[in-house]
């Protein structure tokens, strides 16, 4: 369901960003020991959808979940339902 999501997100034009939670985690890991976790946030934040699969299938350590709770933008007021 999250890869039709993902496909039909990419066919009406707009960016996407599809990977695994595990693949999430290490790339902000990796970026934020080159100390550029900022930059890989930015990255993150840009498409208009961002899918993380595999959430709950693997454990992850108390850095790495801060790492990905950072990573979450604050919502917009246009974004949020009343």
């Amino acid at each position: 369901m999250a890869i039709s999501l993902a496909i039909a997100t990419a066919q009406s034009g707009r960016r996407v960003y599809y990977g695994t939670l595990a693949d999430l985690i290490t790339s902000l890991e990796e970026a934020q020991l080159a100390r550029r976790l900022s930059q890989r946030l930015k990255t993150l934040v840009f498409p208009a959808l961002l899918l993380v699969d595999e959430l709950g299938q693997l454990p992850i350590s108390a850095r790495a979940a801060s790492a990905a709770r950072s990573s979450r933008p604050a919502a917009s007021p246009s974004s949020t339902t009343h």
